[in-house]
């Protein structure tokens, strides 16, 4: 990651700098290492592939192409592991302790488990020499013929590396494999690169350093590749300055500080040279006025006064000259005004005629608003009649929830009767007398029912306001609900609109960005597949381009009939459709994208044999539409029978050529009305009209900017709809919260009246039915009880039916809000057609107020043009007689000279040259030489101050470059050790450790400081050198696994990781690298390891056991 952003960076900014020069060394000294080698590789690029394609069979290019076509997609690619650069097998040919070896690696994960000298490290050591390595990397030796195995007198090292996927090099000529072989001797070595059929195609060392650049290939860099000796001094040590080092040659921010060190030497460099320059340039200056000086003073007296009489002829001439342009430029005056008044002569003829078209156009606006009124009106009235139902649904339920509540009342009522009847039941022992109690009852019965009539008449009142309420807060929850949704549904089209210009505008050179953004991707890349000759031919699409209509009326209906055909694409096979499919998913995943298979032929189909004939006012969508390709046409006429369908613009030829059979022409599938609304109707026997909903058009014969400004009128104008609703929907919020508190509060009053007088109501029948005592009162007390437990019953079975009776009830009223919602868009809809329609009207009514104002203003310039014109007739007169009078003058002192100069310079130059004759003739000298002298100082003045211009705006580049790089590196810096510190701190909490990187960039020193799962201890171990070996060594693999996240590179060795682990931390380590493996599998890994460790190979592991070594 760090390395190709970095290196992206760095090769942008550079060229920044560099562009603006044109000395050829600043240039290449300023440019970086990987913009060099990418310069190399595109000069030689040429050569290498004419050498491998002399070589190369036609069979082998079959072979390749068949390959590619079988390519997986990315997702199945990241899965295999397949990725360039990763190494496939490592053939070692008598190379230190092997005398032929020959390993097979894993794309992902390699354990090379061996004993020591059984030859891991010879392994290790071959990928650094074998891919460009010096023997001093390997920490083996410090020449490459001292690794030939004892007794033979040369080595040979293969290497083969993948070269698949999106990054290969020269696949065309290598292959999807590059081998690599270096042999040694004991004088030299030399490199041969083989691509995958095996054939050498370069032996030069420039051709596999392009490749390890390509591929990100670092063999040098101990984060990538780390040998047996680093491993071991990394594990003993773990230094603050070594860490710091290691971290900035994995980031490769060592060799970005010092191209920036470098960009600042020649930055002071330049700026000495540029003082030099400028002090040059003055001397050269003053040299130079000074030999003007003399070369004017020895001109010859003769050949002063020849050229002072020269002059004065040019003089008159230059007059002239001056008067001649007067009388062009009053000419060129003149002719404009003219053009002007014939301009204004032709608007005004053309009043008319716009003025008739603008009231045409008006009526029709006119007609068509009526016509969508009276529609209108009539679903209104069915929406008012829905709406009458529900308010009549909402009045049922809400009795209904009343009847049950009045009938869980009686309920409570009843048990509390039982309960006293009971009581009294056990208290009769004591008796009262019968006439006392009878007055004191009839007393009180008449002071209830006074009692009671009052409660009455205030329930009836309280009743009647608070059915008005809960009608008025129906009405209010309906508005609220309606105005909501049309709120929601603004926001929801705003939003879209945003995305869809926000989409455009980023796209806005591409002519196919109204397709969609991923569509020109994804055309970039069917032409890439049809110029390597995988498509059999070349895929037509999106359809919609191929169109055009040149009646702009018709445009809306032929891009709405075909809509579902603009963008898609069109193959001449299933192979075809196949390759196009995959190429979809791979590139393009989120597209949506409808392929049709046809044969492609170069001719347009034969319809004339089932071809509509278009009668008197009618058009055939088959004329109507224009395509500029066989295949497209012919894929319409397939698909949608276009020569079957007609257009028209009244519904009365419609009707008249679809209800009667007879009336029907021959072959006419549908007939469609472009009016607001759009119409569609069938034709008899199975005769049928439906409505259509036209939109304008978005894709055919539409550029960037007409979408964006189409979409952006759409925003305003929904964007306008939607403030109002938000004030109407705040308003309506408030009404329904108002309605709801005073709903609540008639609700509480009308239930306190019920309650009271249900109250008075028990108590009054009470007394009326009061039985006074006698001889067998306790058994009418007995029967008085069974009775009213055998009501609780009834009332119980009636409380049930209420209950069902109201979610019946509450279903219907769902089913009727279901319908209101429906009627309620339709009415949105015609709303909306209705305010175009108004809009549209008040613009013409503008644009008919705005001629009339034209017309009066036309007058007011038409005069003052014909003032001008009188004005510049009468100035080109009077310079026509000067000219007259100067051209005579002129003619006397001799024939016409031809000068630029102006007549002020001139004779400035003559007063000179007379002052001069006066003073006497000078000393004779040589005039050429001296007047060669001073050209040639005034051409290298020139050149100096030309590199001057380019010193200065090179010295501001590179100021200016060095600058931003030193603030890239500094927040480079910063995110690299953030992801450092996080990736490290989560490696080790898995085995519950606790650690810190502390880093001091001034002193470049990187502190890592770890506490082991005693971190609750006041004294526990914090550095490095004070943990015990296994723990070390744990540290030491999670700063590793912390630096691949921050990095990228195709594979990573790791040698004898585990040399001072215990079994408990070395298994930890294992299964931590394992994971590593598994969650990045587009990276290879290989550990090596002396250590015996039960490692089962998986479908991501492959174990590489090397046999003992053989002791003498």
């Amino acid at each position: 990651m760090s390395l190709s952003l970095c290196r992206k960076r760095r090769v942008q900014d550079h060229n920044d700098a560099s562009s603006v020069s044109t000395n050829t060394t600043i240039n290449t000294q300023h440019r970086s290492a990987r913009q060099r080698r990418r310069e190399e590789l595109s000069n030689e690029n040429g050569e290498n592939v004419a050498a491998a394609q002399g070589d190369a069979p036609t069979c082998s290019q079959a072979k390749r192409l068949k390959r590619s076509e079988g390519t997986l997609s990315a997702s199945q690619i990241a899965l295999d592991g397949t990725r360039c650069g990763k190494i496939k097998k490592v053939v070692l040919v008598n190379f230190m302790c092997h005398a032929h070896y020959c390993i097979d690696l894993h794309p992902r994960v390699n354990f090379m488990v061996g004993r020591n000298g059984c030859g891991k490290s010879a392994i290790l050591a071959a990928l650094v020499v074998g891919m460009g390595g010096r023997a001093r990397a390997t920490n083996r030796s410090t020449s490459l013929h001292s690794l030939i195995r004892n007794g033979q007198s040369s080595a040979r090292v293969e290497i083969t590396i993948s070269n698949e996927g999106v990054e290969a090099f020269r696949p065309d000529v290598y292959g999807d494999a590059i081998t690599i072989v270096r042999s040694i001797t004991q004088t030299a070595s030399n490199y041969k690169i083989k691509g995958s059929h095996g054939r050498i195609v370069s032996e030069k060392f420039d051709e596999l350093k392009r490749i390890m650049d390509m591929h990100n290939i670092q063999v040098d860099n101990p984060a990538f590749v780390m040998n047996q000796d680093s491993a071991r001094e990394f594990l003993k040590d773990m230094e603050p300055k070594k860490n710091y080092q290691l971290f900035l040659k994995a980031t490769q921010l060592d060799s970005i500080q010092e191209q920036l060190i470098k960009c600042y030497y020649e930055y002071q460099d330049h700026k000495q040279r540029l003082i030099h320059i400028e002090k040059k340039l003055e001397h050269d200056q003053k040299r130079i006025t000074e030999l003007e000086t003399e070369h004017r003073k020895i001109l010859s007296f003769a050949e002063l006064k020849h050229e002072n009489n020269r002059k004065k002829t040019e003089y008159q001439w230059s007059l002239v000259n001056q008067l001649e342009l007067a009388v062009s430029d009053i000419e060129k005056a003149l002719a404009e005004a003219m053009r002007d008044r014939d301009k204004l002569e032709e608007q005004a003829q053309r009043k008319n005629e716009i003025e008739s078209q603008l009231k045409a156009e008006m009526d029709a606006c006119k007609e068509a608003i009526d016509s969508n009124r009276a529609e209108y009106s009539q679903k209104n009235n069915n929406c008012q009649d829905i709406n009458m139902r529900l308010k009549e649904k909402s009045k049922i339920c809400h009795g209904l929830k009343i009847d049950v509540e009045n009938v869980k009342k009686r309920i409570t009522y009843m048990e509390s009767l039982i309960v006293d009847l009971e009581q009294n039941i056990t208290q009769r022992s004591q008796t009262m007398g019968v006439e006392e109690l009878r007055r004191r009852n009839e007393a009180e019965l008449a002071t209830l029912r006074k009692e009671h009539a009052e409660n009455k008449a205030m329930n009836d009142s309280a009743k009647r306001d608070h059915d008005l309420f809960v009608e008025n807060k129906s009405q209010k929850e309906e508005e609220f609900r309606n105005i909501k949704i049309q709120v929601d549904n603004s926001a929801r089209k705003l939003d879209g609109i945003n995305r869809e210009i926000a989409n455009l505008q980023a796209n806005k050179k591409n002519r196919f960005s109204i397709y969609g953004q991923e569509m020109q991707t994804l055309l970039e890349e069917i032409e890439r597949q049809y110029r390597a000759r995988k498509f059999s031919e070349r895929p037509r699409g999106p359809i919609g381009s191929y169109l055009d209509v040149p009646e702009q009326k018709y445009r809306n209906v032929v891009e709405n009939q075909i809509a579902d055909l603009l963008r898609a694409f069109i193959v001449n096979n299933t192979a075809d459709r196949t390759l196009l499919n995959a190429i979809i998913q791979q590139r393009c995943p989120n597209m949506r994208v409808t392929i049709i298979t046809a044969k492609f032929l170069n001719r347009v189909h034969d319809v004339r044999g089932g071809c509509v004939r278009p009668p008197p006012g009618t058009r055939l969508l088959y004329d109507v539409i224009q395509c500029r390709d066989p295949v497209v046409m012919n894929c319409l006429i397939d698909q949608l029978a276009i020569e079957t369908i007609l257009i028209t613009d009244t519904k009365q030829t419609a009707e008249h050529l679809t209800i009667q059979q007879e009336q029907v022409p021959q072959n006419l599938r549908k007939i469609i009305v472009d009016t607001q609304p759009a119409l569609e109707y069938f034709p008899a026997p199975k005769y049928r009209m439906y409505s259509l909903n036209i939109r304008p058009a978005r894709l055919i014969q539409m550029n960037v900017d007409e979408c964006i400004s189409q979409l952006s009128d759409n925003y305003r104008a929904i964007e306008s709809e939607r403030a109002k609703l938000q004030e109407v929907y705040a308003k309506s919020e408030r009404e329904l919260r108002i309605s709801l508190e005073q709903s609540k509060e008639k609700q509480a009053l009308l239930q306190r009246h019920r309650s009271k007088i249900m109250r008075l109501e028990q108590r009054i029948a009470d007394l009326e039915n009061y039985e006074y005592p006698n001889t067998n009162e306790l058994c009418v007390l007995q029967n008085e009880l069974t009775e009213n437990e055998s009501k609780i019953q009834q009332y119980k079975s009636k409380l049930e039916t209420k209950k069902k009776e109201c979610e019946q009830a509450e279903l219907e009223k769902q089913n009727v809000e279901i319908e209101m919602r429906k009627h309620t868009s339709k009415l949105e809809a015609m709303q909306c057609n209705i305010r175009e329609k108004e809009n549209e009207l008040n613009k013409l009514q503008i644009d008919m107020r705005t001629m009339h104002d034209n017309f009066q203003r036309f007058e007011d310039k038409k005069r003052r043009i014909a003032e001008r014109i009188q004005s510049e007739e009468t100035k080109k007169a009077n310079k026509l007689r000067e000219l007259k009078s100067q051209m005579a003058e002129a003619q006397k002192r001799g024939q016409r000279v031809q000068t630029e100069r102006t007549p002020d310079e001139i004779l400035d130059e003559i007063k000179l040259g007379e002052v001069k004759l006066k003073q006497g003739a000078p000393l004779k000298e040589d005039p050429d030489k001296l007047e060669k002298e001073i050209k040639r100082l005034k051409r290298k003045l020139s050149v100096d101050r030309s590199t001057l211009k380019t010193f200065e705006i090179v010295i501001a580049q590179l100021k200016k470059s060095h600058s931003r790089r030193m603030y890239f590196v500094k927040q480079f810096k910063g995110h690299m050790i953030t992801m450092l510190q996080y990736t490290f701190n989560n490696v080790l909490s898995k085995r519950r450790f606790t650690g810190n990187i502390e880093v001091n960039h001034k002193e470049q020193t990187m502190e890592i400081s770890v506490v082991p799962r005693d971190s609750h201890i006041a004294d526990a171990v914090t550095n490095t050198r004070s943990l015990s070996g296994g723990e070390r060594s744990y540290t030491t693999v999670a700063f590793l696994i912390s630096l691949w996240a921050c990095v990228d590179h195709p594979f990573f060795f790791l040698d004898e990781y585990d040399v001072f682990a215990d079994e408990v931390n070395r298994e930890y380590m294992t299964r931590l690298l394992k994971l590593e493996g598994q969650k990045r599998p587009n990276r290879q890994f290989v550990f090596l390891t002396p250590q015996d460790m039960s490692i089962e190979a998986s479908d991501f592991i492959r174990i590489h056991s090397l046999a003992a070594p053989i002791r003498t």
